[in-house]
């Protein structure tokens, strides 16, 4: 009776373990918005994500360099992670690298590319912020740029599998005492 207890336990563990469960949280909204062309210089960056996230959530601010950017009093609130941007941002390309905490544990990673185009004061024939503007949607970026680092099974499989043990070892328990 016990190897047969142990060989439905090993079954029912694997069959558990081969359900996925995939309820990550994204990025629903961001100030800069993924390939936006700014006319002006940007003072603050907000990310609004799917499901809250925790606070060692990060972000981080960089050139067409790939130099980073300093930002001044990264907040996160509920599902919003929020920067001010000290430095006035000059023309050019630039490029959010966010890391989150998701609630249930999982790190997820991505990027926003924006460009600041701001209208200068002495103009060619065609102005700048126009050229800038045909550049975008001609390699418009994929509208999430989302990759999951940890490749860890989920904890709600770990809780589930705990029930079944309780579950299974109670069972045992009962029939021992009758």
């Amino acid at each position: 009776m016990r190897k047969f207890s142990l060989i439905v336990t090993l079954i029912a563990l694997l069959i558990i373990k081969s359900i996925p469960v995939e309820a990550h949280t994204g990025l629903a909204s961001s100030t800069p918005d993924n390939g936006e062309v700014l006319k002006k210089s940007l003072h603050e960056i907000v990310l609004h994500f799917e499901t809250d996230i925790e606070s060692l959530s990060t972000m981080k601010l960089f050139d067409e360099s790939n130099k980073e950017i300093p930002l001044q009093g990264v907040t996160v609130e509920k599902n919003v992670m929020s920067a001010s941007i000290g430095t006035p941002l000059n023309n050019g390309s630039y490029k959010i690298n966010w890391n989150i905490v998701g609630k249930d544990g999982h790190v997820i990673q991505g990027d926003i590319p924006f460009q600041i185009a701001q209208e200068e004061e002495k103009q060619a024939v065609k102005p700048e912020s126009e050229i800038k503007k045909e550049t975008p949607t001609q390699n418009q970026p994929e509208k999430k740029n989302i990759v999951n680092e940890d490749k860890e099974t989920p904890i709600f499989t770990y809780i589930i599998i705990g029930f079944v043990v309780l579950l299974i070892v109670g069972f045992l328990l009962l029939r021992r005492k009758r």
